[in-house]
C-alpha cells in the first residue's frame, strides 16, 4: 500500500490492516488444509538405501551452507 511517502504507526496499520491480515491468513489456512488433508495423512515413503547426490544436490548443498561443492 502506498501512503504518500510515509508509512503508518503499527496501531494505524494494525486498525486498518489487521482484521483483513487475520482472515487472509485464516482463509489460506483453511483452503490448505481441506484441499491437502488427505496427502497430510500418507505415510512417508523413505528409500531403504541412500542415494548419492548429483550434481544439481550438490549444487543445492553448497548453496544452502554445506560442506562440500562439486
Amino acid at each position: 500500500m502506498l501512503f504518500d511517502g510515509h508509512m503508518p504507526r503499527l496501531g494505524e496499520w494494525l486498525r486498518l490492516f489487521g482484521l483483513a491480515s487475520v482472515l487472509a491468513i485464516l482463509a489460506s489456512y483453511a483452503t490448505l488444509w481441506l484441499t491437502q488433508k488427505a496427502h497430510l495423512r500418507e505415510r512417508l515413503q523413505v528409500p531403504d538405501e541412500s542415494v548419492p547426490l548429483r550434481t544439481g544436490g550438490r549444487w543445492t548443498l553448497a548453496g544452502l551452507g554445506g560442506r562440500r561443492c562439486c
